[in-house]
């Protein structure tokens, strides 16, 4: 059973993180190109929705901030969504919260997976799983909820609008390093949130090492407040000499954005700043984690030029890793730096051929 076109009001909601978010709008876009006149609006998290800024088939954003986790904020929230009167919800990130706002906001068709506890709130569901038997890519995922549309095909590209404030800063912040025309900037985002397997903290410091030998190279390090850690003992353990701009903590999400545009690489573990580097057409070097909810076939970063990079000889059906009982702990240090290091210098030296 298809959505008639009296249905002309559609609320997403994903209000989780950068990457999650990033690889939905391709599947948003798809919605607005095929009926152009439908109202598309999207709840999304406060830290996420900057992102937003003047994309032309999202009309209205609703951003769940923090005062909204209260139980006075949520209903708040619900009353603001109830007035809106949306004839569809599609509930990209399903969990209990978001199954009850759509709920109780009345909308009157709520789409969502058919495989979780909260799926009893939802009266349109997708039976796919994302981590069982075959793997799907997130992209692919959210467009299947697009089914009851008749949509099957979305382009795989995320166009996200410059700010020229943004550029400005960020322009103003690199000229303190007085960058030569010819050297590369390589950014490196160590920190990743726990959203997936990291490398050790000695890894990155060797390859910041080894790739700062080659004089054509800068890197630029990124990353918040809760890479801190992570960030001072890769700062203490490089070597003096490497030529490194620190940029922990001096960029919020559209100035990030910004910086990464700037970039020749990125280079870092499957998070949202990797997500954020694609879509902005910078070339990434991702290191992933072989979990089967981690793994690149679910997560990978959407373009072309980029390069990806899994433990070898490492067969992981987990969805979970348990550590130290797990016979290739740690796998992801069976990356070697030496191994992206040399893929680093073989794209660059690719560049000039």
């Amino acid at each position: 059973m298809y959505i008639n076109n009296y249905q002309k009001k559609i609320l997403f909601i994903r209000n989780d993180k950068i990457g999650d978010l990033l690889l939905t709008l391709p599947v948003i876009k798809a919605a607005k190109d095929k009926y152009p006149d439908y109202k598309i609006s999207i709840l999304v998290s406060e830290y996420t929705s900057n992102l937003l800024n003047d994309i032309n088939y999202i009309d209205e954003i609703i951003v769940e901030k923090e005062k909204h986790k209260s139980y006075v904020g949520l209903l708040k929230l619900i009353k603001r969504i109830r007035k809106n009167k949306y004839d569809v919800g599609i509930i990209l990130y399903p969990c209990w919260r978001n199954a009850i706002v759509s709920f109780l906001s009345l909308i009157p068709i709520r789409i969502g997976t058919g495989y979780k506890l909260c799926s009893i709130l939802f009266n349109k569901k997708v039976y796919v799983h994302r981590t069982k038997n075959k793997l799907i890519h997130e992209t692919d995922y959210c467009l299947k909820h697009l089914k009851y549309f008749n949509i099957n095909h979305a382009d795989r590209k995320i166009n996200l609008t410059k700010r020229k404030k943004d550029e400005d800063y960020i322009k103003k912040l690199l000229d303190k390093f007085k960058i030569e025309k010819e050297e590369r900037l390589i950014a490196i985002h160590p920190g990743n949130g726990r959203s997936a397997l990291n490398w050790s903290v000695e890894n990155f410091i060797r390859l910041i090492d080894l790739i700062t030998k080659d004089n054509r190279i800068r890197v630029v390090l990124t990353g918040t407040n809760g890479d801190k850690e992570i960030i001072e003992k890769i700062k203490d353990g490089i070597n003096k000499d490497s030529k490194v701009i620190n940029l922990f903590n001096q960029t919020n999400i559209n100035q990030l954005q910004a910086l990464l545009s700037f970039c020749n690489f990125f280079i870092g573990t499957s998070t949202g700043p990797m997500h954020l580097a694609a879509a902005v057409k910078t070339r990434v070097i991702a290191l992933f984690s072989p979990l089967l909810p981690q793994r690149p076939e679910k997560w990978s970063p959407l373009g072309e030029g980029h390069t990806i990079v899994l433990p070898e000889g490492v067969n992981c059906s987990r969805i979970k890793c348990i550590l130290k009982k797990c016979k290739y702990y740690n796998c992801m240090d069976k990356i070697k730096p030496e191994v992206i290091c040399n893929i680093l210098t073989e794209r660059i030296n690719n560049e000039k051929n």
